[in-house]
């Protein structure tokens, strides 16, 4: 049996790795969508061989092995898209 305070730093430090553990991914995908919203608008370039594009290949890797996974990617994706300009109708 361990005293109070151990016990409880014990569990203070599982509790905190826990959310660690289950926030890191949670992070990792929802970072994706502020970095298109920069890229799209010119504040950062996102070039293949970059840091960004090789942080990111594990979630491309999974986009192109699953469909599910591609579909709700490029949803994500589309929702920090900057808005399409509108075509103008055309009148003859």
């Amino acid at each position: 049996m361990c005293g109070y305070n151990v016990c409880t730093m014990r569990r203070n430090l599982v509790a905190v790795a826990a959310v660690v553990v289950l926030m890191t991914p949670v992070i990792y995908v929802g970072a994706l969508g502020p970095l298109v919203w920069l890229d799209r608008r010119g504040y950062i370039a996102i070039s293949h061989g970059s840091a960004i594009d090789w942080a990111y290949r594990p979630l491309a890797y999974l986009e192109v092995r699953s469909p599910m996974a591609s579909q709700a990617v490029r949803w994500y994706v589309s929702l920090w898209e900057p808005p399409q300009e509108p075509v103008p109708p055309v009148r003859y």
